[in-house]
């Protein structure tokens, strides 16, 4: 008799869950955001029914531990069912303002639930038959860490700990593999040694693929994570959590929780260590990095790796224009960071990330960085350390340059040409290994005036070289070939004063460059070709200029240097 209300009881409780699963799950989303005056009645008619299947998830999770026999049925019942699977995919993508106050905690259980059956049912079954539904629940586990509330501190503490950083959920398949192609190049260990370095002991014995040697430091990252989130919240408020969501009076200081609104972690939770180093030093008296803060920076670049590559969705919440800022404060962090071999391979992988087109376009220095109240400021910082401890490190330039492309504000571009000029005599990276297309540098044709002097002036005065900075003279020698041959002159005066300083000039070689500048080639060294002789455009340009200043001497000067005039 027992046996057959078991029996009977099971049944029920699958055809209970198949009705949950097909029917009501897909609907949690498709709560409208109602207007202020219905919000309460429409919350008291979801309020009952999340609890509802917040429940039977609850349930679920229990069986599946007591029994794991069932966790087949579970699975198939639960986490394998499409309409849960399309639930979980809109919830990615769904805005904040999608769930109402009221029924927003308890619709974050449900999706934390079903990363806690989806994870018993692996850890049971253990053949891989769910391996093809991994990204999309572990992606749902780490955007939960982003939307848990104050009073839920246990289940991010637990998410952190049991759950995001498990190696099977890491594992690089023959699909993920080729889109990591442009990091084939890059392995821990092979960097060459620098002119400064820290302490290497933690250098590998071989070189390692990037993504593995991440995978293999999980345990780390694991570890760091879990004392960034103790750091920020205090044990007892984890403690206190855990007694509330158990059922321990003992540990339940308070039945009252704190307002839905306050997120335990914000949404750049795994750029929070090296803002913690980042502080740190601006309050330190020493300038060299500390030896537990390389390693924190180390394990931080390697979650971001594997992240921004393996779980992109994870991160799309952050802006670009946050995640290549926080970036840039590994730079401002020591005087020697940026130098230690690993932190400076994953900096390199890293930035090959945020340069990549689709997110490239999204960067835009004037939107509103967290925790920085201007990006000129933190630019100008991050210009005067490369002038102090650079030594010229090409990572370190290409930072630099992302800011100076012509469609970002030409203050950012007045501070390397003005005030921190002395960058220029150390941006000597080659064309060919600058992360972003050259013709970003070039389009649209400069049009502030007082850039087109401090190009004029750096030229015209020796300030910059070929040699020196190969793009930045490039991208000098285009604007004013362009402003003075053939953009419409706006400006009289302010033309022919910058003509005559080019007529003037004592270095050939920046005549001929702007004079005989025919169009750009990268696959040259300096990026542009010649023309044999003066244009018939150019000539006419000069000839005109000549024929206003009626100065028979520079005449006689221009046309000895200028064959063909």
């Amino acid at each position: 008799m027992i046996s057959t209300c078991t029996s009977s009881c099971s049944s029920a409780y699958y055809r209970l869950l198949s009705q949950i699963s097909v029917g009501i799950l897909p609907s949690l989303l498709a709560s409208p955001v109602v207007p202020p005056a219905f919000e309460l009645l429409h919350a008291q008619q979801w309020l009952g029914f999340h609890s509802f299947v917040a429940a039977v998830c609850r349930l679920s999770f229990h069986i599946v531990q007591v029994h794991r026999g069932c966790s087949l049925k579970v699975s198939q019942t639960i986490c394998s069912v499409q309409s849960v699977i399309e639930y979980l995919k809109l919830q990615l993508h769904s805005h904040p303002a999608a769930m109402m106050a009221p029924d927003k905690r308890l619709v974050l259980r449900i999706r934390y639930l079903l990363v806690k059956v989806f994870l018993q049912a692996c850890e049971t079954k253990g053949d891989g038959s769910l391996s093809h539904l991994i990204s999309l629940y572990h992606t749902t586990a780490l955007n939960l860490l982003a939307k848990l509330q104050s009073g839920d501190e246990y289940l991010v503490y637990h998410l952190i700990s049991d759950v995001i950083f498990r190696m099977e959920f890491f594992e690089i398949s023959d699909d993920i593999a080729s889109l990591v192609a442009d990091l084939v190049d890059l392995s821990v260990g092979s960097m060459p040694p620098q002119p400064i370095t820290i302490s290497r002991d933690r250098r590998l014995s071989e070189a390692k693929p990037l993504l593995t040697d991440s995978i293999e430091n999980l345990p780390g990252i694991r570890q760091l994570s879990l004392a960034s989130l103790v750091k920020s919240v205090g044990q007892n408020r984890i403690d206190q959590s855990r007694g509330l969501i158990f059922g321990c009076p003992f540990e339940v200081m308070s039945q009252i929780l704190p307002s839905n609104q306050e997120v335990i972690m914000t949404e750049d939770w795994m750029f929070h260590p090296i803002v913690s180093v980042h502080n740190k030093a601006m309050k330190a008296v020493g300038d060299v990095a500390l030896s537990e803060d390389v390693v924190a920076v180390c394990h931080t670049l390697r979650l971001l790796l594997l992240l921004e590559r393996l779980r992109p969705k994870a991160v799309h919440r952050v802006s670009a224009t946050t995640r290549f800022t926080r970036l840039m404060c590994v730079f401002l962090a020591s005087s020697n960071l940026f130098l230690d071999d690993v932190v400076h391979v994953y900096m390199t992988a890293l930035l090959r990330c945020y340069t990549r087109p689709e997110i490239l376009h999204q960067i835009d220095f004037n939107e509103s960085i967290p925790g920085v109240l201007s990006f000129y400021d933190l630019y100008s910082a991050v210009l005067s350390q490369y002038s102090a401890v650079s030594y010229g490190d090409p990572l370190f330039g290409c930072f630099l340059l992302l800011p100076l492309q012509q469609r970002f504000s030409c203050h950012l571009r007045r501070a390397v040409w003005g005030e921190h000029a002395s960058v220029l005599r150390s941006l000597a990276i080659p064309l060919s290994q600058i992360p972003v297309p050259v013709d970003n540098f070039l389009c649209p044709p400069e049009t502030d005036v007082e850039l087109l002097n401090l190009y004029s002036t750096m030229l015209f005065t020796g300030g910059i070289r070929k040699q020196w900075s190969p793009m930045m003279y490039f991208a000098a020698v285009h604007h004013l070939n362009t402003y003075l041959f053939i953009g419409d002159i706006q400006n009289v005066d302010h033309h022919h004063a910058l003509m005559n300083g080019l007529c003037l000039v004592q270095d050939e070689d920046i005549y001929r460059d702007i004079v005989f500048f025919a169009g750009v080639d990268v696959s040259l060294p300096s990026g542009f070709r010649l023309h044999g002789s003066i244009p018939d455009d150019k000539a006419v340009r000069i000839k005109k200029f000549l024929s206003d200043k009626n100065n028979d001497q520079l005449m006689k000067i221009v046309k000895l240097r200028t064959p063909g005039l």
